[in-house]
């Protein structure tokens, strides 16, 4: 292993994060340094049936890693420093803030791949990104191991389907009050 290895992990999650929003159509706001436990925040327009707009942030931390504690068929189960966790804790969560877990070979080359199909190439990141969402009703169950499901990845689709709902102002306002409520 390199002392390079973390850095490395660092710009393939950052290339992973541009990969999924670019596909999605979210904008990016990066942080030079981890601020505050937030690597990036994701920014989307919503547009309601009565032609007014809302601005949609989201806040994320990303994690890359190549072995985490366990990978079973259901769940990847990470480790986050217990510090980080008693700092979240006592964040007041306004908007949605999501651990994401990309996975990775051990090999870094196998990375990205690029492969020749007939007369095209595609080009795969691999392994994939999963999703957690820290909300105030489980901070306190917050445990150093975070336990990310299979099923929750972190892609173009995951993230149009966080919106979806959001038709009328009415539902927004009524998702931005029970968030709220839940943070105090």
């Amino acid at each position: 292993m390199s002392n390079y290895d973390s850095q490395w992990k660092e710009q393939f999650s950052n290339a992973y994060l541009l990969a999924i929003t670019s596909q999605a159509g979210w904008k990016i706001a990066s942080w030079n340094v981890d601020k505050d436990l937030m690597d990036a925040t994701i920014e989307t327009k919503i547009e309601f049936t009565d032609g007014r707009y809302k601005s949609h942030k989201v806040d994320l931390q990303l994690k890359c890693t190549d072995s985490p504690v366990t990978n079973t068929e259901k769940f990847i189960s990470y480790q986050i420093c217990k510090e980080h966790i008693e700092h979240i804790k006592k964040r007041v969560l306004s908007d949605p803030f999501y651990f994401i877990l990309i996975h990775v070979p051990k090999e870094k080359e196998k990375w990205v791949e690029h492969i020749k199909e007939n007369i095209d190439f595609n080009t795969i990141l691999r392994n994939c990104g999963f999703h957690y969402e820290i909300i105030s009703s489980n901070m306190n169950e917050l445990k150093p191991t975070l336990q990310f499901q299979k099923n929750s990845i972190f892609s173009a689709e995951f993230l149009k389907n966080s919106i979806s709902e959001f038709d009328t102002f009415e539902k927004y306002r009524e998702y931005l009050n029970q968030r709220m409520k839940i943070n105090t």
